[in-house]
């Protein structure tokens, strides 16, 4: 009997415990009945959009500091917008190349929300903006939850917020372009002058160069000493360029040609939009020249189209007394040839003549088998000189003087030795 009752003692107690928990258990249940929709309700959906900036061309060091301006824009009624701007529209700026988020945006109800996206930045000269209009709609369902949707200018799907901004630089202007002369120098004296030839060499071949220029090489030519110039040309892209100048060696064995090499730097940077350039030359050592010399010298040769230098022919010296030979007088009348019959000629027993007769006025020769009249030539000095049957009387004269002389040499003698006679006596 005891043990029937400890049984239902234990039984009830089950039984209380059981209802015990089944009370627990629906109040656990009525509770999380009551508290799970208000937690649902409290909750939101944030957005975060990235937009790209990209920087383009050769000229990134110049927009690297560059800041540019967006607009985000609501298109939608109530639609939320980033946590830092509670209404109206959003702005924000990008420096360089780089990414910028944008948000977040919070949603705490469900709906269709379409923003719109662009650059603002003012226009500058120069610059190459990216006016891309972005149409951002973002939907978010009753579990708030969201997906993003992006069309661009043309109604397509982008799939990213990407915008490309560069910079058009003008050219440098080749009319202000330092061009230093070429200057040719010819040491000697050639009879002709000889081409010279120069060259204008790129560091890199795909440098700006002048007009004529083949594969990096401009060539000039300068005939004799004088000067040329390459010419100028413009710069598109920023950077620095290198260029040597130097004379070709022809091979001309009558000169010695100057092997100096030249160095041409220009360092091209962007001032507001337009390229300038900033140009220095120097020399082989290093020192900055205004121009670029070569001389030459000239040495000549075998085979070397020249005049040499004549050399005089010397005057013999004469005494004063001496005078030169006079060349002989041509006969006022040259010799005639005559006909024998006309004057008087020897003949012999047979009547043929043998022989001229002498005449004063001149003389007969038998030449080329004939007989010629040659007259004597006339007196210089008419009526000064020596007459005819004269000549004894001058050699008369000159046999006195010469007598004369004798005599009186002879007496300077004797008077002479009679002084030292008289001497010696006293």
């Amino acid at each position: 009997m005891g043990g029937i009752i400890s049984k239902a003692r234990k039984l009830t107690k089950i039984r209380r415990t059981g209802k015990f928990l089944a009370v627990i258990l629906t109040a656990v249940c009525l509770t999380g009945a009551t508290f799970i929709p208000v937690a649902y309700a409290a909750e939101e959906e944030q957005v975060v959009l990235t937009v790209r900036q990209v920087l383009t061309g050769n000229h990134t060091s110049i927009l690297s500091d560059r800041a540019f301006v967006y607009r985000l824009k609501p298109k939608s009624t109530g639609a939320p917008m980033p946590a830092s701007r509670s209404y109206g529209d959003y702005e924000f700026t990008i420096t360089g190349s780089a990414e910028q988020p944008v948000g977040p945006i919070i949603f705490k109800t469900a709906g269709a929300y379409v923003y719109e996206l662009s650059c603002v930045t003012g226009e500058e000269h120069g610059y190459i903006y990216d006016r891309q209009v972005y149409t951002i709609e973002i939907y978010v369902t009753n579990e708030l939850t969201s997906s993003v949707i992006v069309y661009n200018n043309a109604g397509v799907k982008a799939r990213a917020l990407r915008y490309e901004h560069g910079l058009m630089l003008f050219p440098s202007d080749p009319g202000i372009m330092v061009d230093p002369p070429v200057v040719k120098t010819v040491s000697g004296n050639p009879a002709s002058d000889s081409i010279f030839t120069f060259k204008l060499t790129a560091e890199n071949p795909l440098s700006p160069m002048p007009e004529g220029s083949i594969d990096g090489v401009k060539t000039v030519q300068i005939t004799g000493s004088g000067s040329a110039e390459f010419g100028t040309w413009p710069y598109t892209v920023e950077g620095i360029y290198f260029y040597a100048v130097s004379e070709v060696n022809s091979g001309d064995i009558n000169y010695t040609y100057d092997n100096a090499v030249y160095t041409i730097t220009d360092t091209v940077r962007a001032e507001d939009s337009q390229l300038v350039v900033s140009r220095v030359v120097t020399n082989s050592s290093n020192k900055q020249v205004l121009s670029m010399m070569f001389i030459n010298t000239y040495k000549g040769g075998d085979g070397t189209a020249h005049t040499p230098t004549p050399t005089p022919t010397p005057v013999p010296t004469q005494s004063p007394a001496t005078k030169p030979a006079s060349p002989p007088e041509e006969p006022k009348n040259p010799p005639v040839p005559l006909d024998p019959g006309l004057l008087p000629f020897k003949h012999d027993d047979n009547g043929s003549v043998f022989e001229p007769t002498p005449d004063p006025l001149g003389e007969w020769r038998f030449e080329d088998g004939e007989w010629i009249f040659m007259e004597f030539p006339p007196d210089p000095q008419p009526g000064k000189g020596p007459k005819t049957g004269d000549e004894f009387q001058v050699v008369l004269n000159l046999v006195l003087f010469c007598a004369a002389v004798f005599a009186a040499f002879g007496s300077t003698i004797y008077l002479i030795s009679g002084k030292k006679r008289g001497k010696v006596k006293e």
